[in-house]
């Protein structure tokens, strides 16, 4: 696809590849134990939500498209916790 997205585009794009994650995810990660090692392969690679990790420094786009990504992240995660939760409560 030539030329730039409009932001339109772009939330429309990040809705469907969030839905689609949200389902694969759910059917990957059955188990607290999966969750926990999920978590802490992306504590791994994503920045602190507070950016501790530099303090005082100067975002960069660069920078705040990880922090982004890393929310992003966190996101998915939360959902996916929830529903691994209400999992297990009906069984």
């Amino acid at each position: 696809m030539p030329g730039e997205l409009s932001a339109t585009d772009l939330e429309g794009r990040l809705t469907a590849h969030r839905q689609i994650l949200t389902w694969l995810l759910g059917r990957i990660v059955v188990s607290p134990d999966d969750l926990k090692d999920l978590k802490a392969e992306l504590d791994v690679k994503l920045p602190p939500p507070d950016h501790q990790e530099d303090p005082g420094a100067i975002p960069t786009i660069g920078h705040a498209v990880q922090t982004a990504a890393g929310l992003e992240a966190r996101v998915l995660i939360e959902h996916l916790q929830a529903t691994l939760e209400r999992r297990q409560a009906s069984k």
